[in-house]
């Protein structure tokens, strides 16, 4: 298993990257659905569920860099600030939408 994940190693962290940004949507999306329809049972058990999906994807992401690098450091280290400016961009872009959909009104 080693060998072809050496060999395969740069396919394997794009379908990672690609999991990892496919999760990071779902979850806005339910982060959105919270927000709309309020804190239910059902609704906040699913958002649990794809939190941990996040988590274990992340952890899944890491130890496919430490594989293919070798430096469980360096690649542990890589993958979480990779993992955070991802976050990141994806929370800032919901931010916007959300404050261009409701802007506040102007104090004087």
């Amino acid at each position: 298993m080693g060998r072809s994940v050496g060999r395969h190693a740069v396919t394997l962290l794009r379908i990672g990257h690609l999991a990892r940004a496919g999760s990071l949507v779902v979850l806005a999306l339910f982060a959105r659905v919270v927000e709309v329809a309020g804190a239910g049972r059902l609704v906040d058990s699913v958002h649990t569920s794809v939190i941990t999906l996040d988590v274990v994807t992340g952890s899944a992401i890491g130890d496919v860099a430490v594989c293919a690098t070798g430096d469980a450091t360096a690649a542990a280290r890589w993958t979480g600030a990779v993992l955070t400016v991802l976050a990141t961009c994806v929370l800032s872009a919901q931010t916007l939408v959300h404050e261009r959909a409701h802007p506040q009104p102007a104090r004087d």
